[in-house]
């Protein structure tokens, strides 16, 4: 499990978050922490970000995350699922 998280950006997010297409960035994380935390550490702007996963489930930017999850960042540019239309909503960071 480590104390890191993995996180996967999409798109322009990967150039932001300076992550090679493809790429992904263990992130350290000290105890559970919101995902707005998270972006805000990584120097992501809330609307730069259209949905969020942890671990697979996309979730809000309240969720807590923890060392070891998964974090994958679909940028604004990125076109989602219709079952994921409830999770697009503004990040506020």
């Amino acid at each position: 499990m480590g104390s890191t998280v993995k996180i996967i950006p999409y798109g322009s997010l990967g150039r932001t978050i300076s992550v090679s297409a493809g790429g992904a960035l263990d992130h350290p994380l000290a105890g559970a922490r919101s995902l707005n935390d998270v972006l805000a550490a990584l120097g992501v702007r809330a609307e730069q970000v259209q949905l969020a996963m942890v671990n697979h489930r996309a979730v809000a930017v309240d969720t807590a995350v923890r060392a070891g999850d998964r974090i994958a960042l679909f940028p604004r540019e990125y076109p989602i699922f219709a079952d994921w239309l409830s999770y697009r909503r503004p990040l506020k960071v």
